[in-house]
């Protein structure tokens, strides 16, 4: 497969740092920024947004859309949750009802079920709340054990299970049928800042600020690579066809590598600044589509 190319970008695509990206669909591109907005791009022409929403005091922490393409939702800094609705013909951005109940007081991070009906939250003190998308209520809270700052979370390909990225280097497999602990990983010595499962979900991608992003196997729990890098590692996204993943970088780099040779097939150095969010596109089955933002408030596209 011939390496992704940088071939779409939007310069101060916010007026601060970008600090989260996800997909729509294969057209649609979120972008969450430090000025406090969160903007819908079309993904074919970077150009000019589809919709911006009313910029807060405060920056977004995190992005995420539902599968159906029907909701996106964003986390503040204030630890604020809203759920927008989002146009199928246009993209453009309303918020919704239950957006006004979701307000947890240390919310960081979030993510939307498979099922599209429930969102996870993770906070500042290490807790992990379930919430329904449609009355923004909560319907189930649990912690990790060491009770640090969950910087990440991610459901699984069928939403049996929730992985929470945190402070201390530990990551927590959650179950929210059981409610309980599945198990912890602890091969990391700083802060784990990003997870993200295979799109079938055996393998768990632990991005950490200890240089290395670190491959699970989720039916054994064991680590079956590790691949070092030359900055903390901020954000890794794994390609939907499973043989590459990318990783965003403090050194203002994004890493291309290639899992089954184990080897590093490509560094974009398109960005000035440090890489905050790496997304790929899982809707397009070349598996070679996918997106970076960081501190210069640049959008980069890759296919």
């Amino acid at each position: 497969m011939n390496n992704p190319q940088p071939v779409n970008k939007i310069e101060a695509a916010h007026a601060d740092s970008i600090w989260t990206v996800a997909w729509s669909g294969s057209e649609r591109l979120l972008t969450g920024s430090l000025d406090g907005s969160v903007r819908i791009w079309n993904s074919r022409a970077l150009e000019m947004p589809l919709c911006v929403t009313a910029k807060e005091r405060v920056g977004v922490n995190s992005v995420t859309a539902s599968d159906d393409g029907k909701y996106c939702m964003a986390c503040y800094q204030d630890a604020t949750i809203r759920t927008f609705a989002i146009e199928e013909s246009t993209g453009l951005l309303s918020e919704s009802g239950s957006g006004l109940k979701n307000h947890i007081l240390d919310a960081w991070t979030l993510d939307i079920s498979p099922d599209n009906d429930t969102y996870v939250i993770g906070t500042q003190k290490g807790g992990v709340h379930f919430a329904s998308i449609q009355s923004g209520q909560r319907v189930l809270s649990l912690e990790v054990p060491t009770k640090a700052h969950v910087y990440s979370t991610t459901f699984n390909d069928d939403g049996s299970a929730v992985a929470c990225a945190a402070a201390d280097g530990s990551v927590t497999i959650l179950d929210p049928v059981s409610q309980k602990v599945s198990h912890s990983l602890n091969d990391h010595q700083l802060a784990v800042r990003s997870v993200s499962y295979s799109a079938d979900s055996k393998l768990l991608y632990c991005a950490s600020e200890d240089r290395h992003v670190s491959v699970y196997d989720t039916r054994t729990s064991q680590v079956v690579s590790s691949f070092s890098h030359s900055g903390m590692c901020l954000s890794v996204s794994p390609s939907p066809d499973g043989r590459h993943f990318v990783v965003g970088n403090s050194d203002h780099s994004v890493y291309l590598w290639d899992l089954g040779m184990q080897k590093k097939e490509q560094v974009y150095h398109t960005h000035t600044d440090q890489v905050w969010g790496v997304s790929y596109d899982r809707t397009d089955k070349s598996g070679k589509r996918f997106a970076s933002v960081g501190d210069d408030a640049l959008c980069q596209l890759y296919e």
